[in-house]
C-alpha cells in the first residue's frame, strides 16, 4: 500500500481538531480526487486513530502539527525556477502538486531511515498497525538518559569547543546541555566543509541553506547524505583507512551512494510533476512511472546493481509499481551493505590479529 496514505489518513482524521476552514476545505477536495480503496484504508485508518489511548493520540497530534510545519518549510526552500514553473498551474493543480512532492519528499526521508536500521527493527515496526508505527519508533530511538556534564565536557574537548563555552557548562540544564552538544557538532561540521567543501550530494549554496534549519533538521537531513567520515571527524582524529573491496568491487560507501541515488531517481521531480499536473490521475501515474522505469532501469545497469534475478522481479513490476519496487528493492540491498560493513569492521580486529587468513578472504 502507498506510504503517503497513512500520512493522508492521519491529517484528514485529525483535521476536525487542528485545521482551518481553509485546511478541511482542501482535505475534502483530496478526499473527493481518491479511489473507492483508497478512501477504504482511510477509513480503517480512522477506525485505528479512534482505538488510541489519549496520550497515543496526544502524540500524533504532535506529530500532525510537525508535518505541517515540515509542509511550509519544504514550499519555502523550492528554488526561484520552480517556484516560476508552479506559478502557471491553477490553484488546484498547484495543490496537488505541492502534495505530491511533499510525499515524495517525507517518503525519500522515510526510506533514508529504513535503509539505516537494522532488519530485525524494520520488522518490529512493519508488525505495528501504521498509525502505531511512528510513536514505536519514538520510543525505540528515545535515549535512556541524558546526557551527563562530564560526558558533554569529553564531547567539547573532542571537538575543538571554545574554552569559555566549556567552562560554563555547570549552569546549564539537560536541554542547554544538549543543545551546547549539537551547536558543537555543527560547528565541527562547518569547519570540515569550510575546508574541504560540500560533501556529495550537495553544493555551496545549499549547504549555507541547510545551516539555516533546527538543530533536528539539519541532522536529519546531513545525515540523509551519508557524508565520508571525515567531515564528522574531531580535531586530531583521523578517519580510519575503510577495509580494502575485493578486486572488481565498488567500495561499499561508493555503492550505497549508488543505491541511494537511484532511490532519488525513482521519485519524480517537481518539474516533472508540474509538467503532469494536467494529465487526468490515471494517466499522470502511468506517464511518471514511465520515465522513472526508463531512467532507473538505465542507472541500475550502468552501475551492475541488481542480480539478474533482482531486475526480473523489478521488470515484473513494470508500470505504476514499479516506482515503489525499485525504491524498496534499493533500500533493502542499502540495509543489507550497511549491516555487512558494520559486521566487517567488528571482525577486522580479530582478522588481523589472526596468524593466518580465513580461507576465501
Amino acid at each position: 500500500m502507498d506510504a503517503r496514505l497513512p500520512l493522508a489518513a492521519l491529517l484528514l482524521a485529525l483535521g476536525a481538531g487542528l485545521a482551518s476552514a481553509q485546511d478541511l476545505a482542501q482535505g475534502r477536495a483530496r478526499w473527493e480526487q481518491k479511489s473507492e480503496s483508497e478512501r477504504e484504508v482511510l477509513r480503517q485508518r480512522f477506525a485505528q486513530l479512534s482505538e488510541l489511548a489519549p496520550e497515543e493520540r496526544r502524540a500524533l497530534e504532535q506529530r500532525a502539527e510537525k508535518l505541517k510545519r515540515r509542509e511550509q518549510a519544504v514550499q519555502e526552500s523550492l528554488p526561484e525556477e520552480e517556484r516560476a514553473r508552479l506559478a502557471d498551474l491553477s490553484t488546484e493543480e498547484r495543490d496537488g502538486v505541492l502534495q505530491e512532492h511533499l510525499r515524495g519528499v517525507l517518503r525519500r526521508e522515510g526510506e533514508d531511515a529504513r535503509a539505516r536500521m537494522p532488519a530485525k527493527l524494520v520488522e518490529t515496526l512493519e508488525a505495528e498497525k501504521p498509525l502505531k508505527r511512528p510513536l514505536r519508533l519514538d520510543q525505540i530511538l528515545k535515549p535512556e538518559r541524558p546526557l551527563g556534564l562530564r560526558e558533554v565536557r569529553r564531547i567539547g574537548e573532542a571537538l575543538g569547543a571554545p574554552p569559555e563555552e566549556l567552562r560554563g557548562l555547570e549552569a546549564l540544564d539537560g536541554a542547554g546541555l544538549e543543545d551546547r552538544v549539537l551547536r558543537w557538532q555543527r560547528a565541527a561540521i562547518d569547519r570540515a566543509v569550510e575546508q574541504l567543501g560540500p560533501p556529495p550530494g550537495l553544493d555551496r549554496q545549499g549547504y549555507e541553506a541547510l545551516r539555516g534549519a533546527s538543530h533536528q533538521e539539519f541532522f536529519r537531513r546531513w545525515r540523509a547524505l551519508d557524508p565520508p567520515e571525515a567531515y564528522g571527524a574531531g580535531p586530531g582524529h583521523a578517519p580510519e583507512r575503510a577495509p580494502a573491496a575485493r578486486p572488481g568491487s565498488p567500495p561499499v560507501r561508493e555503492r550505497v551512494q549508488q543505491l541511494m541515488r537511484l532511490r532519488q531517481l525513482a521519485e519524480p521531480t517537481l518539474e516533472e510533476r508540474v509538467t503532469a499536473a494536467r494529465l487526468p490521475a490515471a494517466e499522470r501515474e502511468a506517464a511518471l512511472a514511465r520515465r522513472i522505469e526508463e531512467r532507473v532501469l538505465a542507472f541500475a545497469a550502468e552501475h551492475d546493481l541488481f542480480t539478474p534475478e533482482e531486475l526480473a522481479q523489478l521488470r515484473a513490476a513494470s508500470g505504476t509499481a514499479f516506482p515503489d519496487a525499485a525504491r524498496r528493492l534499493a533500500s533493502a540491498k542499502e540495509r543489507h551493505l550497511r549491516a555487512s560493513a558494520k559486521r566487517g569492521a567488528a571482525d577486522a580486529p580479530a582478522e588481523r590479529g589472526a596468524s593466518a587468513p580465513r580461507g576465501g578472504r
